[in-house]
């Protein structure tokens, strides 16, 4: 199983902006209940954030082609102070997490 993550830092002020519109993205997914995805926001910091994204082998993503999610991604443009950094992890264990 490969995971997602992306490490992300906001900019000054704009941390409830993402935080609304994440509350949106999983509100869709809860309406959606898509199947073969397990995706999670984290605040590590008072300015930086962590999004793991799992999609299993042969499941679709559906994040792109929710409105919800274009929105979130739209803001991001004027939320982050940089280029969020993307890595791809493989699972050694997890209990209930991914």
């Amino acid at each position: 199983m490969t995971v997602q993550i992306v490490r992300a830092t906001i900019k000054p002020g704009h941390a409830a902006d993402l935080e609304a519109a994440a509350a949106k993205v999983f509100a869709a997914l809860g309406e959606l209940q898509p199947g073969g995805l397990r995706y999670a926001s984290l605040r590590v910091a008072e300015d930086s954030y962590l999004i793991l994204l799992e999609v299993e082998d042969g499941a679709e993503n559906p994040l792109p082609s929710m409105a919800a999610f274009q929105e979130f991604q739209a803001g991001l443009r004027g939320w982050l102070s940089g280029a969020p950094v993307i890595e791809s992890a493989s699972v050694v264990g997890s209990y209930r997490v991914l």
